[in-house]
């Protein structure tokens, strides 16, 4: 993933990801987001390049992945508590407009000791997936095409 815009809090700790940092696909909340919301061909082989990356390493990454892919389906957005860094927690949403458009991802990251549990999951994560849903319904009725 490649960030390609960003909104930093007023908060005194903050992630320090600025436009244009390369994030891990399997491993980050948005990443993994983008990756639920693939089509399954393509995601496919996606994991082929992961799995040949990853090594040794894909196997229980290959597990937690299916995991994630299980909560996107039900819920629409996708967690991470420390998983790609012990500090950093996230939740996510892809952006899909439907059209054939690159998938985008939404996602609120940050602390792990303040994001996390029935915050992240019960509030943050829903929150997510409106704001996705406000985002497309606003590109539509605008007729964006680029």
């Amino acid at each position: 993933m490649i960030y390609v815009a960003h909104c930093r809090s007023t908060a005194r700790l903050i992630l320090g990801l600025d436009v244009g940092a390369r994030l891990p696909l399997a491993r980050t909340a948005m990443g993994r987001a983008v990756l639920c919301a693939t089509p399954t061909i393509e995601r496919e082989l996606l994991f082929k390049r992961i799995a040949s990356a990853e090594g040794s390493r894909w196997p229980p990454l290959s597990r937690r992945l299916a995991e994630v892919q299980a909560q996107f389906d039900v819920r629409g957005f996708v967690t991470t508590e420390g998983e790609w860094d012990p500090a950093i927690s996230a939740a996510a949403v892809p952006v899909n407009l439907g059209d054939g458009r690159t998938l985008l991802g939404l996602s609120v990251g940050g602390a792990s000791t303040w994001l996390n549990g029935s915050f992240l999951h019960d509030e943050v994560g829903p929150l997510l997936v409106s704001a996705a849903a406000e985002i497309v319904a606003a590109i539509h009725a605008a007729d964006w095409k680029n």
